[in-house]
């Protein structure tokens, strides 16, 4: 009877603690900077040579990271997992949804690194898979170390 009642009570403490744990709010663990595709002559506009082209795109988003790890892209190729911390998801979902078809600049630590094209909405995560050729593990884990250094 006492290991039953034990079992009882133990049950409910942790369902109470369940209910009072305090969240530690989430500390971003590293940025990524976005630029949207824009007309040439843009007041304020960088151009960029992507996939043999050059591109005008325009002011720089920046977005903070709640994570930021190794993923795989569309035939096993190596890629970047990220996802924006959840009180900016919002304003990059709208970003992505403002420039469907269109091209959108990626850079970490303030070096461009891609600009594919915008297929659907981005609904705060996504993967960034190293332009057309793709990378290697090594230099995707490369690039991770920066974005964790920004």
């Amino acid at each position: 009877m006492r290991l039953l009642a034990f079992f009882a009570v133990s049950t409910w403490l942790a369902g109470v603690s369940c209910h009072h744990r305090t969240v530690a709010p989430v500390v971003p663990v590293g940025e990524l900077t976005f630029r949207v595709e824009c007309p040439a002559g843009t007041p304020g506009a960088v151009s960029e040579s992507a996939s043999g082209m050059t591109i005008s795109f325009g002011a720089p988003q920046i977005f903070p990271l709640a994570y930021a790890g190794p993923g795989e892209h569309v035939g096993g190729r190596a890629a970047i997992a990220f996802e924006i911390v959840e009180d900016q998801k919002a304003r990059f979902t709208a970003m992505t949804e403002s420039c469907l078809h269109y091209a959108l600049a990626i850079y970490i630590d303030g070096a461009f690194i891609s600009a594919p094209t915008v297929q659907g909405s981005l609904p705060g995560k996504g993967l960034i898979a190293g332009g057309m050729s793709g990378w290697t593990a090594e230099e995707r884990d490369a690039w991770l170390a920066r974005i964790k250094n920004s």
